[in-house]
């Protein structure tokens, strides 16, 4: 928005000279429209990133949005709020991330977020990424809301695992995740664990990382090739009292060469389970 232009509106350097295929190593100018010493900041049509305290622009007003239920739906209704993070320069975006970078050239940017635009890919490598990376979900909070004369059942919440039960050559850098049929409460660092074949637990953190999606982090990032087990203790419940009446336990190996390894590694929309369902995989239980 902000680039020094000729009156037919192409480039030009300091010297006046146009910027084309006569003049290849001229350097585009930029004037400081705000006259804050910034060249880049007036090149943006408009930036909602907030500013460093104590600056001004550093704090915001929220906009509130109302959502209207139709009479019709079937309750209960589930309500997922998601923050997410990403922090770079443009430089460096398409060498790391790619995902401001049409990067198979079909002029769609496909940042593949809840959602987004994406052509179809499944990512195969660890963390997930199909065209570019996601931002780093920072918070992610779920609400159940019921609906006035819908009775409340109170079955457990179906969950699915990531890998499947048995899987075998997962990748090293591996984020292990649990998929839940409904909003649950109750999973962290105490109740979903990995071991490894020394039956030694495995330091990692445990966040909320999708809709019904939660992931284990080990710390050293990197595991050794071999086998492990995952554990979910019972009693994740949803807001209604519906909790899994036992442990669930399943094994899978992990590569030996890094960098290699196999593994769909998406977070699915919603409350779609993931990967496979212990029902119908050969998941342990423990009464």
């Amino acid at each position: 928005m902000n680039l020094v232009t000729n009156s037919q509106g192409l480039p030009i350097d300091q010297n006046g000279s146009v910027i084309g295929p006569s003049n290849p190593a001229g350097l585009p100018q930029f004037k400081d429209a705000n006259a804050n010493g910034d060249l880049f900041d007036d090149s943006y049509l408009k930036d909602t990133r907030l500013k460093p305290m104590p600056h001004p622009g550093a704090v915001v007003k929220l906009d509130r949005y109302s959502v209207v239920v139709p009479p019709v739906t079937v309750g209960p209704i589930a309500v997922t709020a998601a923050v997410y993070y990403q922090s770079v320069e443009a430089v460096v975006a398409q060498k790391f991330l790619g995902n401001l970078a049409d990067l198979n050239g079909n002029s769609v940017l496909e940042p593949c977020v809840l959602g987004g635009l994406c052509d179809g890919r499944k990512p195969n490598v660890e963390p997930a990424v199909v065209e570019g990376a996601p931002p780093v979900p920072m918070t992610v909070r779920n609400w159940v809301i019921a609906v006035d004369g819908v009775p409340i059942a109170k079955t457990p919440p179906r969950v699915a695992t990531y890998p499947a039960p048995s899987a075998s050559n997962a990748y090293q850098d591996l984020v292990v995740k649990v998929f839940f049929s409904k909003p649950v409460q109750g999973v962290n660092a105490e109740t979903f664990t990995l071991t490894d074949s020394q039956h030694l637990r495995v330091p990692a953190s445990v966040e909320q990382i999708g809709d019904g999606t939660w992931g284990l982090f080990p710390s050293r990032v990197f595991l050794a090739g071999g086998r492990y087990t995952a554990c979910l203790k019972a009693g994740v419940c949803d807001q209604f009292g519906g909790c899994t009446p036992r442990d669930m336990e399943w094994t899978f190996t992990v590569s030996h060469v890094r960098g290699e390894g196999t593994g769909d590694t998406s977070v699915p929309l919603g409350f779609a389970l993931g990967v496979t369902s212990p029902s119908s995989a050969s998941a342990a239980t423990k009464h």
